[in-house]
């Protein structure tokens, strides 16, 4: 469930230009996503390499947080 729900959290709220974060998370993937997608690569890749670095960056805000 939790790969589902990044993927669906990565077609609409990062792939969406006018829709992405407006903070430093939706920054970092919106600007790698970007540049993925142009250099040709498949969208179905690029979606999956952004979905695995939302959760490592999430996972580091989190630990943050809890110190």
């Amino acid at each position: 469930m939790c790969r589902i729900a990044f993927w669906q959290w990565v077609f609409t709220r990062i792939e969406v230009k006018r829709c992405r974060l407006d903070n430093e998370i939706g920054e970092i993937l919106g600007s790698q996503l970007d540049a993925e997608k142009s250099a040709g690569r498949p969208v179905r890749l690029v979606r999956s390499r952004i979905s695995a670095k939302a959760a490592k960056l999430l996972f580091k805000k989190l630990v943050e947080g809890l110190e």
